[in-house]
């Protein structure tokens, strides 16, 4: 907008062409109706589209999206599903946490190779269903398997979103407050419940106005802006807000 003047001074007789081409009354009008609309929407695309800003979320949606590292049809196929929390910040950076969530389960995910195996889950003889769980990082690694079907917690995470879940294991659940207050207030680290809530998102909670940070449960095509929506399990489309 600061560009405009200069701009004004430059090529006025563009603009005024480009007025009348377009029924503006004058120029001014064409400036304020087209070129500053058309030069934010190129701002964005830009900021939308920097790889640095980015990065970490697209490559977070493309292991989501790579079966051989999580498939989240096999994770469907055992009564379990994914969740999503989105942040969007007034830069423009597009952050992601994601969940496998269900009865009793409300477990963090990354793309760096978590200690829980998703894609090797299974039913046992007894028909429980078993989470292979390794601990790679320690001296000698420890492996252990988890039964996600005898887990104690009466809430099937599925059925409310990313937010809820959180507040709904900070008030009934043994969840702790992180000596980190510059990034997360609270955390639970348990079999089945990972999660941390950030302190930003705590702030969004006490008082909306206070941050600038839109939070979303839907996937976001960083290059368009557009929600993306799983269709027939093997492609995605892209629907508008």
């Amino acid at each position: 907008m600061s560009f405009q003047p200069l701009k004004f001074l430059l090529a006025r007789d563009y603009l005024q062409i480009m007025a009348a081409r377009t029924g503006c009354k004058s120029v001014e009008e064409y400036i304020l109706v087209h070129e500053i609309p058309e030069e934010k929407r190129k701002a964005l695309s830009e900021l939308m589209q920097d790889g640095k800003s980015n990065s970490m979320y697209q490559s977070m949606i493309t292991y989501l999206n790579d079966k051989e590292q999580f498939d989240v049809e096999k994770i469907r196929s055992f009564g379990l599903d994914v969740q999503y929390l989105i942040d969007i910040k007034y830069d423009g950076r597009v952050g992601i946490e994601v969940f496998v969530v269900g009865q009793g389960v409300f477990h963090y995910i990354t793309d760096f190779g978590d200690y829980a195996s998703w894609n090797d889950m299974y039913i046992d003889d007894n028909g429980d269903l078993i989470l292979p769980w390794c601990n790679y990082d320690a001296n000698e690694p420890e492996e252990d398997l988890i039964n996600l079907s005898k887990v104690g917690i009466d809430r099937d995470f599925s059925k409310y979103n990313a937010v809820e879940n959180m507040l709904w294991c900070i008030t009934n659940l043994n969840v702790t407050a992180m000596e980190d207050y510059e990034h997360s207030v609270f955390s639970m680290y348990e079999d089945t419940i990972k999660f941390d809530m950030s302190l930003e998102l705590l702030v969004k909670i006490l008082k909306p106005d206070a941050v600038d940070t839109i939070y979303t449960d839907r996937l976001i095509d960083v290059e368009t802006g557009l929600y993306m929506t799983e269709y027939d399990s093997k492609k995605v489309f892209m629907s508008d807000f």
